[in-house]
């Protein structure tokens, strides 16, 4: 039985006590009411499974039945009664904020958290407490209820205000957590972040008819026509003023609703100098099938279907072809919009028995380039419809793959996994190439580069990684530099062995280790502080040489819970849990996009000098996969963090999952991030037996680590005692709410937009 659909609607059109935002947002009860006539009318939900929070009379038809007021505390009841009727038991949730909103700002260059105010919202300085943090609702909502899919559309500012300037305070909920499969999350904001909302922009109305399916907020999907939620955005983006923006959890489509069949739009005929009497013949051609239309005078209207292949017309009268002459026949027409063409005096005679000529062979192409590294392919998608055009190959020899003209997406591939794409537009007769070595415009790749051999252009950094380096995460590039100088004597790897970077010789049994590795794509310094506590002890990062916007931090120091600080001139410090374990390292790697974005992994890698100490099957993997091992771990965490499967898609990969799962890993975070993705995808009981192996073998070896303790209570087991410290993952604070209590740092500053126990701006910039 299917589960059913439930919904939050929040709107705020008065604010009475508000003194630095406006008191009215008006049209906002209005689109309120739109919104739940849609979900009620086109997607079918029952008044009961709609949670409507509004200080203003919400008068509907049928009535809403699950009242609230816009206020904070009114809000959080709404959230709560929803959660518990719907935990475990929603297949999808619709949520509808409209009001004000603003992005707390953390830095000039990063982006920050976006905050809903409620009703009783009055000032920055002192409002704190009427504000609802969307990361943080989006994250809680996905472990509370479960489900299928999640859609959030916000019409609300999202002007920033600095940090320090507002402090929104934390949900401060604790609910049953859902036992099955988590949701994918979209989100679809009326604005760009940092913009206010447009006066009269049109987001709502463009949402309600894009949500019904107009125009080309649908697609054919499975035999059947749906809203899709990434078609929805690209169609109200068309039909408004200003920028809007969205942001996407997960890894399904986003089906929102199914259309009846069939779907179609009018198509318009009209012809310049037709007399009443006038006999034409329209040809209408669309995937290589014809279709012929008879008819008098000088119009004529079709209803056709949509087609993502594009029509081609041909207008006859007797022998004699007309011009298309608006719009001009080779402009692309799908039909998803009323499509009228204009058709002038005849230009042609008939020259063949066929009405419109077939195409003739294709002459464009495009060509994919001589490899000979092992684990690179490439393989060739229609950017229109996502099919493949030319399967995955590394052909030996350059390969023309011949194409209609269009536009298209070379997918490289790194042994099966997507790493890099490439929009290649196609013209009649024309050749393009699939660009391998794409020179990086990040300043930290470059600096690496060339430093290294290349294999097809592409950066080779060690034998063990089993061919180049194509990902452009710059993030993994670094977690391989810093590994190299862990698991391994650096002279152990040829190329990575001679480039500056710290060494661990002089580490003994039971010591632990830091290592910190930050590239910065813009000039400046980084700053780290290493603490067993909230109190800060900044250092700077050393420059690397010859590596350009690389520094290093390496710290020895004993075994126990650390916090990792970071910060840059101009960016609040973000502040990560992590764990110095004994006879290993604890790799932190910070990647700094030149807008400020940062991306951040951790490891906790065995240290070289200490594999004496380690456990046998440990120092075996060593040799068996080296580097591989680590770049399989980066990828994994950004998986994981984007939340999509980390289930083995090859053979190879199948074997490091056993391994990993019964503890034969050199770092417990991938068995950590697997437990969760079995339960984030409702796989933990299938595989209860094999997931409570892990977790004893995990408590076992790395028993002193929070996470292992909160994904044993995950799974039900018995886990003993709390260890002390912060979980790594945010993942295991969300699975053991209880938690945030004892937390070092304050819970309100949390960021749930990491995969990571973060918080910005919670401690005190370096002097």
């Amino acid at each position: 039985m299917a589960r059913p659909a439930r919904a939050l609607i929040i709107a705020c059109q008065t604010y009475p006590v508000a003194e630095d935002v406006a008191a009215e947002v008006k049209g906002t009860l209005q689109s309120a009411k739109n919104f739940y006539a849609w979900l009620v009318t086109d997607k079918g939900l029952h008044p009961d499974n709609i949670y409507v929070c509004c200080d203003d009379p919400f008068v509907t038809h049928p009535l809403a039945t699950r009242p609230f007021r816009a206020q904070r505390p009114a809000i959080l009841e709404a959230i709560v009664e929803l959660c518990k009727a719907g935990r475990d038991n929603t297949g999808e949730l619709f949520v509808f904020f409209s009001g004000h909103g603003v992005g707390w700002q953390i830095s000039p260059q990063q982006r920050g958290l976006d905050v809903l105010l409620a009703s009783d919202y009055q000032n920055s300085a002192m409002s704190g407490g009427a504000c609802i943090k969307v990361d943080e609702l989006r994250s809680e909502m996905r472990a509370w209820l479960g489900g299928e899919d999640h859609y959030y559309f916000l019409d609300a500012c999202r002007t920033v205000m600095k940090l320090g300037e507002i402090l929104p305070v934390d949900l401060g909920l604790t609910l049953p957590l859902a036992a099955n499969e988590e949701p994918t999350t979209y989100v679809l904001y009326a604005t760009k972040f940092g913009e206010p909302a447009k006066a009269n922009s049109g987001f709502a109305d463009a949402l309600m008819k894009g949500l019904k399916g107009t125009g080309r907020s649908k697609e054919r999907k499975h035999g059947q026509w749906w809203v899709r939620f990434e078609r929805v955005q690209k169609f109200v983006q068309e039909n408004v003023n200003g920028k809007t923006d969205l942001a996407q959890e997960g890894a399904r489509l986003g089906l929102i609703l199914a259309l009846a069949d069939p779907q179609a739009s009018p198509c318009t005929v009209t012809v310049d100098t037709a007399e009443p009497d006038d006999e034409f013949t329209l040809t209408v051609e669309v995937g290589g099938i014809s279709q012929t239309f008879d008819f008098t005078g000088g119009s004529f209207q079709k209803d056709l279907t949509p087609s993502e292949e594009g029509y081609r017309f041909q207008l006859m009268k007797g022998e004699s072809r007309f011009e298309q002459v608006d719009p001009p026949s080779g402009k692309f027409l799908d039909l998803f919009d009323p499509t009228t063409l204009r058709f002038g005096p005849a230009a042609q005679k008939r020259s063949t028995r066929r009405a419109v000529p077939p195409l003739e062979p294709p002459q464009a192409g495009i060509e994919i380039p001589r490899i000979t590294a092992a684990n690179v392919a490439v393989q060739v998608l229609s950017a229109v419809t996502g099919d493949v055009v030319a399967e995955p190959v590394s052909p030996p020899d350059r390969k023309w793959v011949p194409v209609k003209p269009g536009r298209y997406v070379a997918e490289i591939m790194d042994r099966g996994r997507v790493v890099r794409t490439q929009q290649i537009v196609v013209a009649p007769g024309e050749r393009k190439d699939v660009d391998l070595a794409c020179p990086s415009d990040s300043r930290v790749q470059q600096s690496i580069i060339a430093r290294l051999p290349k294999i097809d252009g592409l950066p080779d950094a060690s034998e063990t990684l089993r061919g180049p380096l194509i990902d452009q995460d710059t993030s993994m590039w670094l977690a391989i530099l810093g590994a190299s100088r862990l698991i391994q004597p650096p002279k152990d790897f040829s190329k990575l062995g001679p480039l500056p970077l710290a060494t661990f010789d002089d580490l003994h049994e039971n010591d632990s280790a830091v290592y910190v590795l930050a590239g910065l794509e813009a000039e400046g310094r980084a700053s780290v502080s290493i603490s067993r506590d909230a109190t800060t002890q900044w250092a700077a990062m050393e420059p690397v040489p010859t590596l350009d916007g690389v520094f290093q931090l390496r710290r020895r120091l004993a075994p126990g819970p650390l916090l990792v600080s970071f910060a840059l001139p101009g960016m609040p410090p973000t502040t990560y849990g992590s764990y110095a374990l004994p006879n290993h390292a604890a790799l932190v790697v910070f990647a700094v996009s030149r807008s400020g974005q940062l991306v951040t992994r951790q490891m906790l890698l065995p240290v070289y000098s200490l594999k004496l100490f380690l456990d046998e099957v440990v120092g075996s993997r060593f040799d068996e996969e080296s580097l591989n091992l680590v770049k399989y771990l980066a990828s994994a965490q950004e998986l994981f963090a984007a939340r999509q499967s980390l289930a083995p898609t090859t053979d190879e990969d199948k074997r490091r999952w056993e391994s990993m799962l019964f503890g034969k890993w050199i770092d417990p975070l991938l068995a950590l991030m697997a437990i969760f993705d079995a339960i984030r995808r409702g796989r933990a009981q299938a595989n209860h037996a094999n997931l409570g192996e892990a977790i004893r073998n995990l408590t076992k070896h790395f028993g002193e680590l929070p996470d292992v303790h909160a994904a044993a209570q995950a799974l039900g087991m018995a886990a003993g005692a709390v260890p002390n410290g912060t979980p790594l993952l945010l993942e295991s604070l969300l699975r053991a709410p209880e938690w945030k209590k004892s937390l070092p740092l304050k819970p309100d500053a949390l960021d749930y937009g990491s995969m990571w126990t973060s918080w910005w701006g919670t401690v005190p910039e370096p002097q």
